[in-house]
């Protein structure tokens, strides 16, 4: 939260090892997004908002981005690679659609009517 704090663009892009202001300011619009949530509550706007920044930090700079989020309809929509922990033990792990499918068929087939 290095913008918040400073509020100078060339300190953070030099403390981050930027090279382009572009980079720097996709860092600072994440952490904008990040500071509008409210005390208790968490946006649907803020964590689309949020997610499409990481989407693009990913598309543009190549960088892998490893995260944390209980809702997995979001994170589907923007995640290559997904992987589903219950009490601390990997229960899914592969790309959405295929997760996804797999689990539809896995229900269809165990439920009894």
């Amino acid at each position: 939260m290095e913008y918040h704090k400073t509020k100078d663009i060339i300190h953070v892009q030099e403390l981050l090892g930027y090279k382009s202001i572009e980079n720097t300011m996709l860092y600072i619009s994440i952490e904008n997004a990040l500071l509008q949530q409210s005390n208790d509550e968490y946006h649907c706007k803020t964590a689309l908002r949020i997610f499409q920044l990481l989407d693009e930090l990913n598309r543009k700079l190549g960088l892998t981005v490893v995260l944390v989020e209980h809702r997995l309809d979001l994170a589907s929509r923007y995640a290559s690679r997904l992987i589903v922990m219950n009490q601390g033990r990997i229960v899914l792990d592969g790309d959405p659609a295929t997760l996804f499918h797999h689990r539809l068929e896995e229900s269809r087939t165990s439920s009894h009517y």
